[in-house]
């Protein structure tokens, strides 16, 4: 999986072109996303005390689409002429795009971006792209289901699971029946060590689609959620063109939480994306689109139909929003929840 999706010359995120037209992302959906996380940004500068510089690491940037929406959003907010914003991108293709299109920083890795006092880290579906192993389980433990080759195709063949696999099967699959099958992701931990690295005070905010571990790993997900993705159309065919889908899982935030807590990060409870961006006044940018100066009907419906995608329990509003942080109480910030 690592290679199909992150192979220098052949993987899937290593290119420059953007993936539109293989799914859609809140990104790319309406750039009243950007707006209402130049809000939440709003808080959170206040949060950690007006710093100067405040800076902003934005983990997966692609092509720099948000990161530019963000630093053109940013004079109308009072952290912009404090505003240092670093967007860490794997594929190299995809950091020149960014340099061109906002002339900000964009770095390889969370190990390049400087140590500082304070920093807001934003998340959006970064943890469903990174490569997962699978596992079945089987009698009173889990068989690792590896990929090799059946004549001249890929096939999957079993396996003797990892010790990583057992451990994370005994902790988080206890729900899931015999033969059902898990997601175990690679990197979870090294993220959030890079991140510990990033200062002592430190804001996150992660969106992605998955729930808690009871919810993702259980009964009713029990032939597991890996999917992949080609021209808006999922498949459970994993190993079909390689470099040439998207291959992705739900995100097990209790892992997050869990991890993150190992390093001090100590989470919010989960919140839906739809909530979220209520808190931060997404309702209150369509009434104020109905009296813009030249709207007319068309317009106006087609700029609700994209919005509504965003705050949809059946389309992007179910994703779950986690906050993290550190060193800095981010409880009563719009759209966050009370630790429970």
């Amino acid at each position: 999986m690592a290679a199909a999706l992150y192979d220098p010359e052949h993987g899937y995120y290593m290119r420059e072109t953007a993936r539109e037209t293989d799914y859609f992302t809140s990104v790319t959906a309406h750039p009243v996303f950007a707006e209402m996380l130049a809000r939440h940004l709003d808080d959170v500068w206040e949060a950690l005390g007006r710093p100067d510089p405040f800076v902003v690491v934005e983990m997966a940037s692609g092509d720099g689409e948000l990161a530019r929406s963000l630093i053109r959003l940013a004079p109308e907010h009072p952290w912009a002429s404090s505003l240092e914003y670093v967007g860490v991108e794997t594929s190299p293709a995809r950091r020149r795009a960014a340099d061109r299109l906002t002339g900000s920083r964009f770095v390889a890795s969370l190990s390049e971006v400087k140590r500082g006092a304070a920093a807001a880290v934003l998340s959006n579906e970064l943890f469903d792209a990174l490569p997962f192993d699978l596992a079945r389980r089987s009698g009173s433990g889990w068989v690792e289901e590896q990929v090799g080759l059946d004549g001249d195709s890929f096939a999957f063949a079993d396996a003797p699971a990892t010790d990583a696999i057992l451990a994370y099967g005994e902790r988080y699959g206890t729900r899931v029946p015999q033969g059902g099958r898990i997601e175990v992701r690679r990197g979870v931990r090294q993220l959030y060590a890079d991140l510990d690295r990033l200062a002592d005070r430190v804001s996150i905010i992660t969106i992605d689609y998955g729930n808690i571990a009871e919810l993702v790993h259980c009964e009713r997900l029990s032939a597991g959620t890996a999917m992949s993705f080609r021209a808006h159309r999922g498949s459970e065919d994993l190993l079909a063109r390689p470099g040439e889908q998207d291959l992705t899982c739900h995100v097990n935030f209790s892992e997050l939480a869990d991890v993150g807590e190992c390093f001090g990060f100590k989470a919010a409870p989960l919140v839906q994306q739809a909530d979220f961006l209520a808190s931060l006044g997404i309702g209150e940018y369509l009434v104020y689109l109905q009296s813009s100066p030249g709207m007319t009907e068309g317009r106006y419906s087609r700029e609700r139909e994209s919005i509504m995608r965003l705050v949809s329990p059946s389309d992007l509003g179910r994703f779950k929003v986690l906050a993290q942080s550190r060193g800095v109480d981010m409880e009563g910030l719009r759209g966050i929840p009370a630790g429970s």
